[in-house]
């Protein structure tokens, strides 16, 4: 398999560490400074989401930042609802200042909730991905995201199968591969936002 499955656990797969690679993309927004950070994850079926919400919590958790049930949101992995998903996130008076998403296409919907509100990604929104697909790369701003090399893993998993089918014997039969960020364009530090009850300048 590609992926991990809870009712077969020992049955041969290549999986990447996507709790690993949450929890990576969530660290880095909060050592930059964002202590606002929303989730869009995947719908709650799927193995992996168990993985990712445990990513994104953990690293909050690391850093002393309390879990917002507010900044969460359940997607279905469309660029549609990420984009319907990221208005709701972004229209909130106490609006997240980072989102991560559950893929790049969900945060490619992201982009376009931030557009039509006028925010700048990257300055005044931060948005990442996971995936690593091409239009990651071209967007624009440039998604940060984590790369999953699926060619790779694609000949790996032939060569697995092609042993299981011959009775021969596999070095390893599940293999979890170490997440791959990639940080580009499309998150910065928060924006500071003016102190209030700054004196008036006098004539």
């Amino acid at each position: 398999l590609l992926g991990r499955t809870s009712d077969k656990p020992d049955v041969a797969f290549i999986d990447i560490d996507s709790k690993s690679g949450i929890k990576l993309l969530t660290e880095h927004l909060i050592k930059i400074g964002h202590r606002k950070i929303g989730f869009i994850t995947s719908p709650c079926e799927l193995v992996f989401t168990q993985y990712r919400n445990e990513g994104y919590r953990e690293a909050l958790k690391n850093f002393g930042i309390k879990y917002n049930p507010a900044f969460i949101k359940a997607g279905d992995l469309t660029q549609e609802t990420g984009k319907k998903l990221g208005l709701e996130l972004l229209k909130q008076q106490n609006r997240p200042t980072a989102i991560v998403a559950a893929n790049d296409l969900t945060a490619l919907g992201i982009y376009s909730a931030a557009n039509q509100l006028g925010l700048k990604i990257g300055s005044d929104i931060s948005i990442c991905g996971y995936d690593g697909i091409a239009l990651a790369e071209n967007a624009h701003p440039s998604l940060t995201t984590i790369q999953v090399p699926i060619y790779e893993i694609g000949r790996q998993l032939f060569n697995m199968l092609y042993k299981i089918m011959n009775n021969q014997p596999l070095k390893q039969r599940q293999i979890l591969l170490p997440p791959q960020p990639v940080i580009r364009n499309s998150i910065g530090p928060p924006q500071r936002k003016e102190k209030q009850g700054k004196e008036k300048k006098t004539l």
